[in-house]
């Protein structure tokens, strides 16, 4: 069996600040669980440790979205019912919309669209079946 983290020759596991090939031994990560358990970057999926350690790491590389006014505000009376969009005011009182689904900024006119044609956005479509699993 495979260690968990070790993906395409790297091992991504959240106790390193990035994937590395560095640490990664075939002989141990495309070993038996007894030899990959026993690696000091090994913590297992789905701990609460692992899921706190990849939140922080991810959040330090996750850079904040560059708002440009006359590109991404939105009017105040806009609504959007679409589940993977978030309506946000800036400490400027400038109200723009962050999809999940793309995991960006929408611009103005994007945000007009997901207004009115947001159940057949085939974003949303694909996000739906992924957070679905199906």
């Amino acid at each position: 069996m495979v260690c968990p983290w070790y993906k395409h020759g790297l091992c991504t596991s959240p106790k390193l600040n990035e994937p590395t090939e560095v640490v990664t031994s075939p002989s141990r990560c495309l070993g038996n669980e007894l030899d990959y358990k026993d690696c000091s970057f090994y913590i297992e999926p789905g701990s609460i440790e692992a899921t706190s350690i990849k939140t922080r790491r991810d959040s330090r590389y996750m850079p904040k979205p560059k708002i440009y006014a006359p590109i991404h505000a939105v009017p105040q009376h806009i609504k959007i019912p679409c589940p993977f969009a978030r309506i946000m005011e800036t400490e400027d009182k400038i109200r723009v919309v962050y999809c999940e689904a793309l995991a960006r900024l929408v611009t103005r006119y994007e945000a007009e669209l997901c207004s009115q044609s947001w159940r057949s956005c085939p974003y949303a479509e694909i996000a739906s079946r992924v957070r679905t699993g199906v």
